[in-house]
């Protein structure tokens, strides 16, 4: 888990810094000190780590940590040369 903390430091971080906390089956709780950290993390920065998708979600104030999900996405899809009548929502 190390690696990963560290990996995420050195990508992430160009502000004023963060706190990351393990929290078991592959969840992590970061704490960052400046908005614009968090901004460059979210808009920029590294969304995956040896091979693997980074999900992140913003906690509210008081919130558990165990409540949150962590099942969605966004992804983008580019697909050139598709024949012409297969470009519809429903195909898709």
């Amino acid at each position: 888990m190390r690696f990963f903390q560290d990996a995420m430091a050195q990508a992430w971080i160009q502000g004023e810094g963060m706190t990351m906390k393990y929290l078991g089956n592959n969840y992590f709780l970061i704490q960052l000190y400046h908005e614009g950290d968090f901004t460059h993390i979210t808009s920029e920065g590294l969304k995956n780590y040896n091979q693997s998708r980074i999900l992140m979600q913003p906690l509210e104030p008081n919130q558990n940590t165990r409540q949150v999900q962590l099942t969605t996405m966004e992804l983008w899809v580019q697909i050139h040369d598709i024949v012409f009548g297969l470009h519809s929502e429903l195909v898709a």
